[in-house]
């Protein structure tokens, strides 16, 4: 009965030699040992359960009072590290990422070991230099201003030279973006500027300026390394082919950025949706919205400004509507045109208030996020109900003067809406709270 199951467990014939004496064996003196201490605590039962009682000794070592204060000292833990790291020191936090990145960076150059591959190149042209030099002096300028409207306008200089360096370069939507977003930064920061003087005290030392200095100068220095190295590199463009070569056969548009961003990989293009929803709605809690009862308080405003404010903001809907619909052949597409729309209510608000702005919009900016998020998931379900994956996008093209139609332009309007309102949700808060 034993010799299978052994050797079934050892898969291979054992020799079992069962008998009833070993001999005095290691398991036979446990055995007995265990005997012995029941036979003990059944005759003293009482007096031993007595003793227990009345001693706390056991109960220290007991598995409740480890997990207490295992419990204790998380928390603890947690306290000391929250405080820490969570101190309220926006320059702290920065640096030590920068501290980080250029670490990690700098230690992958130094572990590759390699020799700096530098490739001559074509001579940069007179104009790169001159627009490279205007982002160095905008970063200089920035850096080193004492005045918040001085340092926004120096930000500003440096994030336009950035554009126009992406349009130089042959990267139209990428300049395109990077403008937008320039401007509405400014937009943003002009509305924070009424609660904050624009001249104020330094503070910090020159000790901790001297940190900056040098992490900004680690930074950069590894970045012009790691630039260098990396164009010289012949890198294969397997995938930069393919979706040229498949950018109309696959997803019938010639731009091939925006049929990167709507078909090819439209599921990544819908999760960043949904995070860029789901900031608006935090921030239409975090910040109260524009109440029309309010009125908007009164500031002067220049006169060019206020009379050029409507008809600038028509024009760039306009805009923005034609960037939206043209996106998917030509430079532009849903945000993009979003981020155009944004910076026509932003020129309207910063002319004639919060309250007017919202009022030609009609309807709440977090409302426009939900409908932009609806319609941009909505847009997968046809393709899926002909048959297809989710988000495949369905066409209909016409041998006639008619333009070709397609499921990806509601998914355009979809993140146009939800770019809009998000940022809108954030101009508006902001322009109430520095009213108040």
């Amino acid at each position: 009965m034993i010799r299978p199951a052994v050797a079934a467990v050892y898969r291979r014939p054992i020799d079992v030699d069962v008998a009833v004496w070993h001999g005095i064996t290691p398991m036979l003196m446990l055995s007995g040992l265990v005997v012995l201490v029941g036979v003990v605590i059944a005759v003293f039962w009482a007096p031993i359960h007595t003793m227990l009682r009345g001693s706390d000794r056991f109960e220290q070592f007991g598995i409740e009072q480890f997990w207490e204060r295992s419990q204790r000292a998380m928390m603890a833990f947690s306290a000391r590290t929250v405080a820490w790291t969570e101190h309220g020191d926006l320059r702290v936090l920065l640096g030590v990422v920068i501290a980080t990145i250029t670490g990690i960076a700098g230690w992958a150059i130094v572990a590759g070991a390699g020799p700096l591959r530098i490739s001559p190149g074509a001579a940069p042209h007179l104009a790169d230099i001159l627009i490279a030099l205007i982002a160095v002096a905008g970063a200089v300028v920035a850096a080193r201003s004492a005045n918040l409207l001085t340092t926004m306008l120096g930000v500003g200089l440096t994030g336009f030279a950035a554009a126009i360096l992406f349009m130089a370069g042959g990267a139209p939507d990428l300049a395109i973006t990077q403008f937008a977003v320039e401007a509405l930064l400014v937009v943003m920061l002009t509305a924070m500027l009424a609660t904050l003087p624009l001249v104020a005290s330094r503070t910090r030392t020159v000790s901790q300026r001297g940190v900056d200095a040098l992490l900004g100068a680690a930074l950069g220095t590894i970045l012009f390394v790691a630039t260098l190295d990396a164009a010289a590199i012949d890198h294969p463009a397997l995938a930069s082919d393919f979706f040229g070569q498949m950018s109309y056969i696959a997803g019938r548009g010639h731009n091939v950025v925006n049929v990167i961003l709507v078909d090819f990989r439209a599921f990544d293009t819908l999760g960043e949706t949904v995070v860029i929803a789901a900031a608006a709605i935090l921030g239409a809690a975090l910040l109260r919205g524009v109440d029309a009862n309010d009125g908007d308080a009164r500031h002067d405003v220049h006169f060019s400004f206020s009379t050029t404010a409507k008809p600038l903001f028509i024009l760039l809907i306009a805009a923005s509507l034609v960037i939206l619909w043209r996106g998917h052949d030509q430079p532009g597409g849903g945000f993009i045109g979003g981020l155009v729309g944004s910076l026509a209510f932003a020129v309207l608000s910063l002319a004639r208030g919060p309250v007017a702005a919202a009022g030609t919009l009609r309807v709440s900016p977090i409302t426009l996020v939900g409908a932009g998020l609806l319609l941009t998931i909505g847009s997968g379900l046809a393709g899926m109900l002909a048959g297809d994956a989710y988000l495949t996008h369905l066409w209909w093209e016409p041998d006639n003067w008619l333009p070709k139609m397609g499921t990806t332009i509601v998914f355009d309007v979809g993140v146009y809406l939800v770019v809009l309102g998000a940022v809108l949700t954030y101009l508006f808060g902001l322009q109430r709270e520095a009213a108040r």
